[in-house]
């Protein structure tokens, strides 16, 4: 009777211990996915830095008080100023600096947003952003609008809006028509919703 090979018996004993490190580490790398993708989740904030580096928190408020300096506050330790960042993202608004806009007037009143930054109302093809602005003894709203999230942001103008408009009839028939009185700021909000679901359903 022929002895088996030493060689095949060796073989044999080992591929049970290869298949358990194999089954092993792929339980490590799926439990590391889990937690980076859980991780990802949970950080829905974040800031832009002035170099184009993107940064992550569970939490961002931002603080204002008097005899202190407007910034956020990233995980309840970290102080970011205005002067750091180009956009931020918190729980509840995105915002940008104004120094990203290809026109407008400058401001810098920390009302809903950081000093010289503009919230963004509106998302979509068509973005809306708003920021407060001194005028006299008044405080007012100013728009502005882009294209996407990277074409140049303008201070709204109505000449502008319709530059934006004309390759979307049913907007700028709503923006348009002077039967439709209503604020300035429900007009622009209701053009861009419009225009954004049109977006939508031709990609679709």
């Amino acid at each position: 009777m022929k002895k088996p090979n030493t060689l095949i018996i060796m073989l044999l004993s080992i591929i049970p211990l290869i298949y358990s490190c194999a089954v092993s580490q792929n339980s490590v790398i799926n439990r590391h996915l889990e937690t980076k993708i859980s991780n990802q989740s949970e950080q829905t904030c974040f800031i832009i830095l002035k170099d184009g580096s993107k940064h992550y928190f569970t939490s961002l408020q931002m603080v204002t008080g008097v005899l202190m300096a407007p910034h956020l506050l990233g995980d309840n330790a970290q102080k970011i100023y205005p002067t750091e960042i180009m956009a931020y993202q918190s729980n509840d608004q995105y915002a940008v600096s104004q120094e990203l806009f290809s026109s407008g007037r400058k401001s810098y009143i920390a009302y809903d947003a950081l000093p010289g930054f503009a919230n963004r109302i509106a998302k979509g093809h068509l973005n809306i952003y708003t920021k407060k602005l001194n005028v006299g003894s008044r405080m007012i709203d100013e728009y502005y609008i882009q294209t996407g999230d990277d074409g140049p942001i303008y201070a709204y103008t109505k000449e502008m809006m319709n530059t934006f408009l004309k390759d979307h009839p049913d907007a700028s028939n709503y923006f348009n028509d002077p039967a439709i009185k209503v604020p300035l700021a429900k007009k622009i909000m209701a053009t861009a919703a419009l225009l954004n679901a049109n977006s939508m359903i031709s990609k679709n």
